[in-house]
């Protein structure tokens, strides 16, 4: 019949079943329209709020296809998985003849895809936002909504924030109709078992790399009005300004956090000087790193139903005015692929004792065969790091703390079945939610997030090559190789993170504690855990308070720490 490309609009909803009158008053007449017998559309508002219009653009076009679009005995038609693999976009296949929609979740995480089904309908978008207004649900999932004020930013089992709302997971085809949902696996990358790559190979690795990175900005980016880059000046994001700028001229905006810590200041400030000298950005802002900052930035954060817990995302309607940018992009996920956490427990589970000790060089540092005895000791134990923290916070329900454990044990017992290179990476990739957000926050007004370090490509990338290949000397061996020349030398051999997790909390005042907690929070807070929280408790707080009280349709502004714009983002001249 056809398919609709999600990246095509902010917003997408399709349903079937005995919804159509109550979708109907809810959503845009203009912008519903039936797209066979069984399946229905809104293609959603091309932005909200006072940003610029949609660079996604704003219109849901069914497709149509001269392939077999028949579902032969329940089985989807080749040419659906192998569009599912080549193009790195999330999109729905509407079968001919059939009452079922064919959605497809896109490997580099970009337009998640929600889906609600019962006997009586099934929904499928690409928002919670937008599930929320239709269904006017009002109930959390206590566990996924604990998890993340936890900092375990995860869709455990394709559940999401709202009750008996599920997610596809990525690289992932889910065959949806009334009361059955089957997914069915398209993305299976091959692993190297190389082990250590010659001098040669790892040449070729890099040089694939930088092709890759290259060519994908080159396509995502614009050309004709200038991006916004989140900077914070370590070797990700500076390489990614330093090619955006340099190797393919194109105009860039950044956005920093920065400490207010005299010491930390001045080492930022090398970097940051080195970078924007190098790629001369067209205008430079920044916010200062702090809890309380946060705080009174979420108060500006694009309103989803989505808790949006990353500060420059709570930044993007103030910076929209600065700035008229409509794509963002950042060295997101380059630790998870290139050489950071991730990768280093990959490394150490799939690496043998005497390549951690001389003369074949340290991977990290002198450490590293401590680190790896230290690694293997946990494994027999079956008490190995995982991408889950070990519990959730202290003012998180005992029952909710019982349930997690529940879930962590599942998720131990999986990893250590798991012989294959890459266990923990994939975990991690299995479950992130990271991206998700990202896209509620950016689609809501409009914005276009790039993450090069995300698309399938380097994913493919990354399993062609083994642990080792990324570590020795220090991390993230094979993008320093891949970039020099491209990026000043200083920036590219940056051995820190460019920020600095004590300076979050330093040269502020304590943030002030909710007043009254939404209803909504119940079910997960513990009241008397969360009467002395420390910072950071009163910072999920805020955040969660803020997303209950989207989700109920309350005002936000009541009791909100207050400060202006200007008090929050200011121009930076470094």
């Amino acid at each position: 019949m056809g398919s609709i490309v999600l990246e095509a609009t902010p917003e997408v909803l399709v349903w079937t079943g005995r919804l159509g009158e109550r979708l109907a008053a809810t959503g845009h007449p203009a912008r519903q329209r039936r797209l066979n017998p069984h399946w229905a559309c809104d293609r959603g508002p091309a932005a909200s709020g006072n940003g610029p219009a949609s660079s996604m653009g704003d219109a849901a076009t069914l497709e149509s296809h001269d392939d077999d679009s028949s579902l032969a005995h329940g089985r989807i038609p080749p040419w659906v998985s192998q569009r599912a693999r080549d193009d790195d976009r999330s999109f729905l296949f509407f079968p001919e003849g059939d009452d079922c929609v064919v959605a497809a979740h896109a490997v580099s995480g970009s337009a998640p895809i929600y889906y609600v089904t019962t006997r009586e309908f099934a929904l499928v978008a690409t928002t919670l936002t937008a599930i929320r207004q239709r269904l006017a649900i009002r109930d959390l999932d206590p566990l996924v909504t604990a998890m993340w004020m936890s900092s375990n930013l995860f869709f455990p089992e394709g559940r999401t924030f709202l009750r008996d709302v599920k997610v596809v997971p990525r690289g992932h085809l889910a065959v949806i109709r009334r009361g059955s949902v089957r997914l069915e696996r398209f993305w299976k990358p091959t692993f190297s078992r190389a082990g250590v790559a010659s001098r040669r190979r790892r040449q070729d690795l890099a040089t694939h790399l930088r092709e890759v990175i290259i060519g994908h900005l080159d396509r995502e980016l614009p050309s004709d009005e200038p991006a916004l880059l989140t900077l914070s000046g370590g070797v990700d994001s500076s390489a990614l300004g330093a090619i955006a700028t340099r190797t393919l001229g194109r105009s860039v905006a950044t956005y920093t956090s920065f400490t207010r810590h005299t010491r930390l200041a001045k080492h930022d400030e090398r970097f940051h000087r080195s970078i924007a000298a190098y790629a001369r950005f067209t205008g430079q802002w920044g916010a200062p790193r702090g809890v309380l900052t946060r705080i009174r930035l979420s108060r500006f954060a694009p309103k989803v139903a989505f808790p949006i817990l990353h500060p420059a995302l709570c930044a993007l309607p103030i910076l929209q005015q600065r700035t008229q940018f409509r794509t963002l992009f950042g060295g997101e996920w380059a630790d998870d692929v290139c050489g950071g956490r991730a990768v280093h427990q990959d490394w150490l589970r799939h690496q043998s004792f005497l390549r951690t000790c001389p003369p074949w060089g340290w991977a990290v540092g002198p450490k590293d065969p401590a680190r790896w005895l230290r690694n293997r000791a946990r494994l027999v134990r079956r008490k190995p790091v995982l991408p889950f923290s070990q519990r959730l916070r202290s003012l998180v329900r005992p029952e909710l703390q019982a349930e997690f454990a529940e879930l962590r044990r599942a998720q131990l017992d999986a990893y250590l079945r798991d012989e294959e290179p890459w266990a923990f990476t994939r975990q991690r990739l299995q479950h992130d939610g990271f991206l998700a957000m990202n896209w509620e926050a950016c689609s809501a007004i409009g914005v276009k997030r790039v993450m090069p370090f995300a698309a399938r490509e380097v994913m493919d990338w990354l399993f062609s090559t083994h642990p080792s290949d990324h570590m020795g000397p220090g991390d993230k061996r094979l993008l320093r190789k891949a970039l020099e020349g491209d990026v000043p030398a200083l920036n590219l051999q940056r051995r820190d993170k460019g920020f600095e997790p004590r300076s979050t909390v330093w040269g502020q005042p304590p943030p002030p504690h909710p007043r009254e907690l939404s209803p909504l929070l119940a079910p997960i807070i513990d009241e008397r855990m969360a009467s002395a929280p420390d910072a950071w408790d009163v910072f999920y707080l805020w955040m969660f308070q803020r997303f209950a009280r989207v989700v109920a349709g309350e005002s936000l502004d009541d009791d909100w720490p207050h400060a202006e714009p200007d008090e929050l983002i200011s121009p930076l001249r470094f």
